[in-house]
């Protein structure tokens, strides 16, 4: 029997989870689950407060109930180094082999510290035989065993540790969208991670330093307020207040730069071909004002991207409460659908 899959995303501000039953063409939304994390608790993607981290996952745990279950966690792109680079076709097991010798210059600490996946993005004939295009990622073992130590501390036995990026690929290529010029960008409390797809490659991705903290500090300036109080306005009244928030407009404005510096970037790389849609996803993608704002900023089409593309929701499921905050589960969506089989 199919175990359940879990995809636990540990953000810097909160932890979601996603539960699915993936025995159906369209994977079953079973179960989610979300926990809000002290401030202090994790910076630039590293947890600084473990026993903080543990108890909110036992929280998480006690509504997903993760026995029985297989599971993926993430680490962020912050953490991470991401390369594209190009092999001979082999196996996934001589793949392993090579691939330390491959990435070594690459990385900013010592080869023998590195934990290191890869996915397989596209096999292609050649003049010299068959080619593979290989996204490979490593990081620090110190830094995958300080989000492993808290898990296992609350009840979760993960089987895979992911990376962010790597969650954004899976929903793209699980839609059937991954060999279409796509980018997508899951914009987060303190950091945005943004993908830019080519034919089934992941041609660029960028951690951006840009989320809905950057929000809350504009807003808070332009109302000379404190930023508990930005933030609760942020959530609540923002859509009530925005008229002419130059502040505001101005993060918002920066967030689209850096979008079109990377559209520009994929034109040049590619002799005027064009990313065809943008997709948003992440808690701070909701923000009252942003969309219209990046719509405004970048020379193609911007929308959000939408759960039910992907899956099917249990009965029990509370669809007006998941829809609320679906934008927030993307990464958990991707991480879970990383072991759905094809």
């Amino acid at each position: 029997m199919a175990r359940p899959i879990i995809g636990l995303d540990i953000g810097s501000r909160s932890i979601k989870g996603i539960k699915l039953d993936d025995r159906r063409r369209k994977p079953l939304l079973i179960d989610f689950a979300m926990e809000t994390l002290p401030p202090e608790a994790i910076k630039d993607g590293e947890i600084i407060e473990e026993e903080l981290v543990t108890e909110t996952l036992r929280k998480i745990a006690g509504q997903l109930r993760p026995s029985r279950c297989k599971m993926v966690a993430a680490i962020s792109g912050e953490q991470a180094m991401v390369r594209n680079i190009k092999m001979p076709k082999m196996s996934r097991k001589e793949i392993k082999e090579a691939l330390p010798w491959q990435i070594d210059e690459y990385l900013s600490f010592p080869l023998e510290e590195a934990v290191m996946d890869f996915v397989i993005e596209r096999e292609s004939e050649t003049e010299e035989g068959q080619e593979l295009d290989i996204m490979a990622v490593a990081a620090r073992r110190e830094n995958v065993e300080s989000i492993l130590n808290p898990m296992r501390n609350a009840g979760f036995q993960p089987d895979r540790v992911n990376l962010q990026t790597f969650a954004l690929y899976y929903i793209l290529k699980f839609m059937g969208k991954e060999k279409d010029n796509l980018a997508l960008a899951d914009i987060g409390a303190s950091a945005t991670d943004l993908i830019l797809m080519n034919e089934g490659l992941i041609e660029q991705h960028r951690t951006l330093p840009l989320g809905g903290e950057n929000f809350t500090r504009a807003l808070a300036t332009e109302l000379r307020i404190s930023e508990e109080e930005a933030e609760r306005i942020k959530i609540e009244e923002l859509a009530d207040q925005k008229e002419e928030m130059t502040e505001l407009d101005i993060s918002f404005g920066d967030l689209a730069d850096e979008f079109s510096r990377s559209l520009a970037h994929f034109s040049i790389q590619h002799r005027g071909l064009e990313i065809e849609k943008l997709y948003l996803t992440g808690g701070a993608s909701q923000t009252s004002g942003l969309l219209e704002s990046i719509k405004n900023r970048v020379d193609v089409p911007v929308d959000f991207l939408k759960m039910e593309d992907v899956l099917t929701l249990a009965r029990r499921i509370d669809q007006e409460k998941f829809s609320d905050v679906q934008s927030r589960f993307f990464v958990s969506l991707g991480l879970a659908l990383s072991e759905v089989k094809e």
